[in-house]
């Protein structure tokens, strides 16, 4: 027989071996874990860093350092762990917190209040020896003394050139027993380059590197480090030991998180049971009002039920008596339109017997005669009218010996003159008291009137007798405010447009233009709809309100399919304008019906253009090409349209408001004007581009 090991002494090895290898474990872990390592974090804040509390603990307890510097503290989670070890130790440690808590791409744009926070935790609790330095760590490091940090966390933005920056300017501050952090080492998204870094300082000095939490690298920098520490990173070159100490750190450091986890399950829990409590009592509260007033509804339900029908027995007594004295009513209404019908009819024989009579006819000359005058002076009255005006201009006498003999001609020739625009320009000026008869043109002949008579002038009115509803359009509102204290009275018919649309206004002056933003602010919330885009512009003060609105957003019409021009006119040359203004918007957007209406008619006419109101009736004598003939017949022939002659009907949104179609606008748009076209503005009534335009 050969000698050898029975199975029962190859077992009793077996197991001496595995418990000399977990004591030699146990031992390893002893020296790289104390019972400070075991703590609970005191100060706990959603962080990257819950794993290496443990960690923290324990290096402060080996390195004992006299200055501790974190650059980038966000929360707070680690610094105050930091913090709390040194506490816990009771060591002369002075700690200090670098960073200016805006944020930044890492880390996230973040408020006020977590500096508030962290500077009220790090107050009541390590004020004694801990410092919140608000700066950038560029602007910190000259405030600290070369040689003087035994323990350095750099944890701020993490891109390659950013950690590197950071360790080389602080590098000079670190001393001979100095051990640096760098946090993140195991992440390689998001433009993080601290891994890059790390491969490069990691075997030039004593080191370890720890992979849960997203990666801790711990470097000893200085030359005389304290044993303990020594020999934790000796123990980075035994692959047991540094298997044994990661693993020890990640499940004391996972224990930390999941416990933070429940914590906070359990505070969300609590407060949505809270939440839900509140929620339950203020439901039973409604329940029971609603409770009564449902009891006190039905009480009032059953008085009103008894009043009705003590009133349905009265008007049942009363129904019967009503219906005869109607039904008489009806019979004699019947015997009266009877008798009215019977003497129509009488009166018409007496008139056909007194037409076909030989006296009628006889005297029928005498009639025509007697009408002749009047058909005379209807039409003449104009051609007078014109020789009385010129005369009047071109006579050799004093302003008020004129005024005095047209004062008494007009009164003598009433009944010739009485229907003449002559006539009621001087009624205008007599009734407002100007002191001279308004001047229709500057020394230049006296333009035809062209508009159509008020009897063949046809309109639609608006809004429709039924209620269409059309398609919400793509509308830009297009203003120009003068006179910026005109702006509540253009907000009031502005809430008449039923849809979204965008406002562009301007005006001709700063100061205005932040009066009438400060108008808008915050207006119309009410809207269900919302509010739209609400842009001023300052432009110059020429063409009137025409050049700023087709020259100033002359950038917008192609992103809209409609506009509405509108100004605050103000025609104080003439007191009977006074109400045009008012009028024009009244009858172009006065209610939200009459908005309606005008899309309708859109809908139903794809080649209508423009859309705009009546004339006002005041100046409907005036409606003529006054001296504006040339400058526009110019303008339309760039534009490709031909003007004929200045006697031909004239028709145009009079006052200068109206809705169009932006393709409408289009040819005058291409002619692309500037605001030096237009003349400067003196105070014109005619014979400008901008009234050229107009028409």
């Amino acid at each position: 027989m050969t000698s050898g090991k029975t199975a029962a002494a190859e077992a009793s090895d077996k197991e001496s071996a595995s418990t000399e290898g977990l004591d030699a474990s146990q031992s390893r872990l002893g020296a790289y874990l104390s019972p400070l390592s075991f703590s609970a974090p005191q100060y706990v804040e959603q962080s990257a860093w819950l794993d290496h509390g443990p960690f923290a603990f324990w290096l402060i307890e080996a390195l004992k350092p006299r200055s501790f510097v974190e650059l980038g503290t966000h929360g707070g989670y680690s610094y105050f762990a930091f913090c709390q070890a040194v506490k816990a130790m009771k060591l002369d440690t002075q700690c200090y917190a670098v960073d200016h808590w805006k944020g930044d791409e890492h880390a996230g744009h973040y408020d006020e209040e977590i500096y508030k926070r962290v500077s009220s935790y790090n107050e009541s609790h390590y004020a004694s020896f801990s410092r919140l330095v608000r700066a950038t760590f560029d602007e910190a490091v000259e405030h600290f003394e070369d040689g003087s940090v035994d323990l350095l966390h750099i944890d701020g933005r993490h891109f390659y050139d950013d950690v590197v920056h950071d360790y080389e300017t602080w590098r000079p501050k670190l001393s001979d027993r100095a051990v640096v952090l760098f946090h993140d080492t195991n992440v390689r998204e998001q433009g993080f380059g601290v891994f890059i870094l790390w491969a490069e300082l990691k075997d030039k000095f004593p080191s370890f590197e720890f992979l849960h939490g997203h990666g801790l690298g711990v470097l000893g920098y200085g030359e005389k480090l304290p044993d303990g520490i020594t020999e934790f990173f000796a123990a980075s070159e035994n692959t047991d030991a540094t298997i044994e100490i990661r693993q020890a750190y990640s499940r004391l450091g996972s224990a930390f998180k999941a416990a933070n986890e429940a914590s906070r399950t359990q505070s969300h829990i609590m407060d949505h049971l809270a939440h839900m409590a509140d929620q339950l009592a203020h439901m039973t509260d409604q329940l029971a009002t609603q409770h009564e007033e449902a009891k006190a509804e039905a009480a009032r339900a059953y008085a009103v039920e008894m009043e009705l029908t003590e009133k349905v027995a009265v008007v049942e007594s009363l129904a019967h008596e009503r219906q005869k004295k109607a039904l008489e009513m009806l019979n004699a209404q019947k015997v009266w339109r009877a008798a009215l019908e019977l003497e129509l009819e009488g009166r018409e024989h007496v008139i056909r017997s007194l037409r076909n009579s030989t006296s009628w006819r006889i005297t029928a000359p005498i009639r025509f005669f007697r009408r002749m005058p009047q058909m005379i002076v209807g039409t003449s009255g104009r051609a007078i009218a014109r020789a009385v005006r010129t005369i009047y201009r071109l006579a050799p006498l004093p302003d008020g010996a004129k005024r005095r003999v047209a004062e008494g001609v007009y009164k003598l020739t009433k009944p010739v003159l009485g229907r003449t625009a002559v006539y009621r320009d001087w009624e205008i000026t007599r009734t407002t008291k100007r002191k001279a008869p308004p001047k229709r043109l500057p020394e230049k002949a006296v333009p035809w009137e062209v508009a159509r008579p008020i009897e063949n002038d046809y309109s639609v009115a608006v809004p429709f007798s039924f209620k269409p509803i059309p398609a919400p359009p793509r509308l830009a509102v297009i203003v120009h405010l003068y006179y910026e204290q005109m702006t509540p009275e253009f907000q009031r018919y502005f809430k008449n447009i039923p849809w979204p649309f965008d406002v562009f206004i301007t005006t001709d002056s700063p100061a205005k233009k932040s009066i009438i933003e400060g108008f808008f602010h915050g207006w119309g919330a009410d809207k269900v709809w919302g509010v739209g885009k609400v842009e001023v512009r300052v432009t110059e003060n020429r063409g009137r309100d025409i050049a700023p609105k087709l020259i100033g957003f002359k950038d917008i019409y192609d992103k809209y399919d409609f506009v509405l021009h509108l100004h605050s006119k103000w025609s104080d040359h003439a007191g009977v304008l006074t109400n045009w203004r008012g009028y024009l918007l009244e009858t172009l957007l006065g209610s939200e019906e009459i908005v309606y209406s005008v899309f309708e008619a859109y809908g139903r006419t794809p080649d209508l253009g423009i859309i705009a109101a009546q004339h006002f009736e005041p100046v409907r004598h005036w409606i003529n090409w006054g001296g504006n003939f040339k400058l526009a017949k110019a303008l339309g022939k760039r534009m490709g349209i031909t003007l004929r002659s200045d006697k031909d009907v004239l028709d145009f949104p009079s006052g200068s408001m109206f809705w169009a179609r932006t393709a409408a606008l289009k040819p005058l748009l291409d002619l692309h004007l500037t605001f030096s076209d237009f003349a400067e503005e003196q105070s014109q009534i005619d014979e400008t581009l901008a009234h050229a335009i107009e028409r």
